[in-house]
């Protein structure tokens, strides 16, 4: 999970440095890191990531991700 809190902790910066704007070259780069944390998860079939600005600039993401379990040794 360190992975997962780590992108957290980058896309907290982002909307912190951007006050909530999503510009495409961030929204790509969102996109990207979303999709190598869940392929250390998973075999990805389908991915899709949509973005939209709600109140208080926040921004609303959904990810939508369809694939196969990888089985992960604990370390």
């Amino acid at each position: 999970m360190s992975g997962i809190n780590n992108v957290k902790n980058r896309l907290e910066g982002i909307f912190l440095r951007d006050r909530g704007n999503l510009d495409e070259a961030t929204a790509q780069l969102l996109k990207s890191d979303l999709s190598a944390v869940l392929e250390k998860f998973f075999a990805l079939e389908k991915f899709e990531v949509a973005f939209s600005l709600i109140d208080g600039g926040k921004v609303d993401i959904t990810v939508k991700a369809a694939g196969r379990r990888l089985r992960i040794k604990p370390e």
